[in-house]
């Protein structure tokens, strides 16, 4: 059965005065249908870099983006103006995404209206429709995005993103700018349109744990590249990838005596970029680093059944 969205050996490459800079080194991973995949990592590993090819922001510099089939990264501007339809994004400043100067109507009925459907009374009753799913009264449409609060402006940015019906949404880190209530109702509101519309979501988080709360399978990403993928509640259940482990014990716990017993949080910075180490790229930080991981960069391989990582360490 073909994926929903299938990336493959894709690279993201960047000229800078230092040098070239690889924000994605060679990522292959796939979406199913209803499907919601979290992609975890630091600052800087490249998730928001991989969000934007995938949408269409950034071309990439090699590999593919299939949607159901379709090559996105070599589509002609034709094609990728019809696919728009079928993949949308939310983004992290619900703020900043924001048109002020435009009503909240306007913002949630603009793609409507630059994809031509329906006719006006359709497409008025149709934001008024998706103003209604996403918790926000209809008769708000007049209102400014400055009206309204940071988790009211982040529902209206999924509003709009639901105005195509599309089978993906991207979203990147949608709920990191919220406060921790909000960003449990804005969490519940995508998981009821997901059994509601059967939309699958690629989901940007730094966030291991709110991640592992909702989504099927976790995809972690470390300086570029795909460390390990599996199902979420074995991946946090039992991570393979040192990074993976680090990023679990990164979480905060609430019982001193339990935080106590945890390992020591990560230290130092990721390598830059703009050139990475000869083996592995963690090994620089890696308490359980040996020889072997400092000149050979580790295959990305299967581990078990349902999980792949890249660790000479695990077998």
């Amino acid at each position: 059965m073909i994926p929903l969205l299938a990336i493959e050996d894709l690279h993201c490459r960047f000229d800078t005065p230092g040098g070239p800079l690889h924000a994605v080194r060679g990522v292959s991973l796939e979406v199913a249908a209803g499907e919601t995949l979290g992609l975890v990592g630091e600052s800087g590993s490249g998730k928001t870099t991989l969000a934007k090819s995938i949408v269409g922001l950034v071309r990439p510099t090699a590999g593919r983006i299939l949607l159901e089939g379709q090559d996105l990264a070599t589509a002609d501007r034709t094609a990728r103006f019809a696919a728009r339809r079928a993949v949308q994004f939310v983004f992290q400043d619900p703020f900043a995404s924001l048109n002020p100067r435009r009503r909240v109507a306007q913002l949630i009925r603009e793609p409507l209206d630059v994809h031509r459907i329906g006719t006006a009374a359709e497409r008025d009753a149709r934001v008024a429709w998706l103003m209604a799913r996403v918790g926000l009264r209809p008769e708000w449409g007049h209102r400014l995005p400055h009206e309204f609060s940071g988790g009211q402006r982040q529902r209206i940015g999924i509003a709009r993103a639901l105005s195509l019906t599309p089978r993906l949404i991207v979203c990147d880190e949608p709920v990191s700018a919220l406060d921790v209530s909000i960003q449990a109702q804005v969490i519940n509101l995508l998981a009821d349109l997901q059994r509601e519309l059967g939309i699958a979501y690629l989901v940007i988080s730094h966030d291991l744990a709110l991640v592992e709360t909702f989504a099927h399978r976790i995809a972690v990403m470390y300086l570029g590249r795909i460390v390990e993928i599996g199902p979420a509640a074995e991946v946090w259940r039992q991570p393979h990838h040192p990074f993976t482990r680090a990023l679990i014990d990164a979480v905060p716990v609430p019982d001193p005596a339990i935080a106590r017993l945890k390992r020591p949080i990560l230290e130092g910075d990721p390598p830059s970029p703009l050139g990475t180490p000869p083996g592995c790229a963690f090994a620089p930080r890696c308490p359980l680093a040996v020889a072997r991981c400092h000149t050979e960069p580790p295959l990305l391989r299967p581990v078990g059944e349902k999980r792949i990582a890249s660790c000479h360490l695990v077998n």
